[in-house]
């Protein structure tokens, strides 16, 4: 008799990311580590599918069902795939024999690219450095995971797989919800620059020393996240505004980690989107609009701003005649509503991912990590920084042909004083 596989439903966040499917768009993501030594693919796999035992939620296929897509263990094994000139470009199930993520390898390089609907970048992150450690250790190399590494053969935790919104989520009346607008959202400038009409993204990337970084935005009585927002919506306006006045605002989507503020282990999606709105008409100045950054993102991480999110977040998995609307009827309902996401209401995504803690014995055989998230021609451009090894990683990825608040940012930077080295996989105008 064949073996029953168990199933389990997405969690909150995770469910809104199939409905994007039909239109060609992956929400995806890219965690890299770049090795001093190149990497050996059959130990890569191996290392990978030893991983994959201590995350068994990651052990899944995503399937349609009549009222939600769900997942689904899978029998198989993940494999490694040797890495495409196409950066992060859409998973293929049939490739990847349903997996979700996708491992691939390039020289002494190895990334972990992930679907949105199964976690989000801190929970990945966790997995991608499992793998690292198993790669390492299977390697020969002498490492201590120390507490900072989940073991391959340690046993996972129930909450590890809990789902955030639903834990936190207040029994709250439908007209009386607030926070509805907040996540709908208004009017922002767009880029109007023409598309690349092929699959993939134009990747530009800079490397500039951490403490230097940090260094300047308390300077600036700043955090780092606001010094780069501000870095960013300064940038778009030098490259891309030409009116003093009529402009809509530049509108940044950065996720805020909930885990910070609603204490959870939970790996999977746990995260909501700040929108940063910066006012870009008359001549503002870079400190007014990192001002802007700061007092916003400090306005959406407090606790009954974010409360009211989870709320409604959670609320289409309460309303009962939701619960039994068909699949493809929901699907309609989300994308007309605008509610998660909206053309024309983000400028682009900023994700600052903070700082990844290796053990020390790690350090010695990684020399960079970086991240990176996909992009789609309604939404043409992204910004994903990290920190580790004592470096801070900001990477562009875009569907556009130009590049000019790319190179603004850069230059920026630069003339702020931080030495910055930046490279790119020559998709240019």
């Amino acid at each position: 008799m064949e073996k029953l596989k168990s199933w389990h439903r997405l969690d909150n966040s995770g469910k809104i990311y199939p409905f994007y499917l039909k239109d060609n768009v992956q929400n995806l993501f890219r965690i890299s580590a770049t090795l001093f030594d190149d990497v050996d693919p059959a130990v890569l796999e191996t290392a990978l599918q030893n991983s994959i035992k201590r995350y068994p939620y990651f052990n899944v296929c995503l399937r349609r069902g009549i009222f939600w897509h769900y997942l689904e263990e899978l029998d198989g094994k993940p494999t490694v795939t040797p890495d495409s000139d196409v950066l992060i470009k859409d998973i293929d199930s049939i490739e990847t024999y349903g997996y979700t993520f996708r491992v691939s390898y390039y020289r002494n390089k190895f990334s972990i690219d992930c679907f949105h609907a199964l976690c989000d970048g801190n929970g990945c992150m966790e997995f991608f450095k499992t793998v690292l450690y198993e790669y390492l250790r299977l390697s020969g190399q002498s490492v201590d995971a120390g507490d900072k590494i989940r073991l391959p053969e340690s046993e996972p935790l129930p909450d590890e797989a809990e789902d955030g919104f639903l834990k936190y989520a207040e029994h709250v009346g439908l007209f009386k919800m607030k926070g509805i607008d907040e996540l709908r959202g208004s009017a922002a400038y767009t880029f109007d620059d023409p598309r690349f009409d092929f699959k993939g993204s134009g990747v530009i990337e800079g490397f500039t020393d951490t403490s230097a970084l940090l260094k300047r935005a308390h300077e600036l009585n700043t955090t780092v996240t606001a010094y780069i927002g501000g870095a960013l919506v300064y940038s778009i306006y030098k490259a891309k505004i030409t009116r003093r006045e009529g402009n809509p605002p530049v509108v940044l989507f950065v996720p805020i980690n909930l885990r910070k503020i609603f204490p959870s282990r939970t790996l999977l999606n746990f995260s909501l989107f700040s929108r940063v709105g910066v006012d870009v008409n008359g001549e503002p100045s870079f400190e007014s609009m990192v001002r802007r950054v700061e007092e916003r993102l400090k306005r959406d991480a407090k606790k009954d701003v974010l409360q009211n999110k989870i709320n409604v977040t959670a609320k289409t998995e309460r309303l009962f005649l939701f619960r039994i609307m068909p699949l493809p009827l929901k699907q309609f309902i989300f994308k007309v509503s605008g509610i998660f996401f909206g053309n024309g209401k983000k400028t682009m995504t900023f994700s600052n991912m903070g700082v990844v803690n290796l053990p020390e014995e790690m350090k010695r055989y990684v020399y960079e990590i970086s991240i990176m998230a996909s992009t789609a021609k309604t939404s043409p451009r992204a910004l994903t920084t990290v920190s580790a090894l004592g470096k801070t990683s900001f990477t562009f990825s875009r569907k556009t042909c130009d590049t000019e608040v790319e190179k603004e940012f850069f230059r920026f930077l630069a003339a702020d004083g931080l030495d910055v080295t930046v490279r790119s996989n020559y998709w240019e105008a």
